[in-house]
């Protein structure tokens, strides 16, 4: 059985790691050429699910120390996974380019003290 100080940890680190990829898919790509690539949108939509599953299991209490809309990211996994038919990509594109890097920031500050 995993212990509650290692489930944190791997999933701050999937966080981490999925905030990464995002950045690579996105670098050298504009709004417009998110908008018309359906692959990047599927690789980024994916990484956003998996933060957003790796949110719901990290101890309440280790996110509460750190001002974020945690409740934010959870509720985009679930509405990409089960409403997926009326995501605005454009909404996707402004997630990526404006709360990734500080999304991955916090992580990273939480990784740096806590762990």
């Amino acid at each position: 059985m995993i212990s509650p100080y290692d489930r944190n940890l791997q999933r701050l680190l999937h966080i981490e790691e999925a905030c990464e990829k995002i950045a690579r898919y996105v670098a050298k790509i504009d709004k417009e050429t998110f908008l018309s690539d359906n692959k990047v949108q599927d690789a980024v939509l994916y990484q956003l699910i998996i933060i957003g599953e790796a949110v719901v299991h990290i101890d309440k209490e280790i996110l509460d120390k750190y001002p974020y809309p945690w409740f934010k990211i959870r509720a985009l996994r679930n509405y990409a996974a089960h409403e997926y038919f009326n995501i605005q990509m454009w909404t996707i594109w402004d997630i990526t380019s404006i709360h990734i890097s500080e999304l991955y920031g916090i992580v990273s500050e939480i990784l740096k003290k806590k762990f």
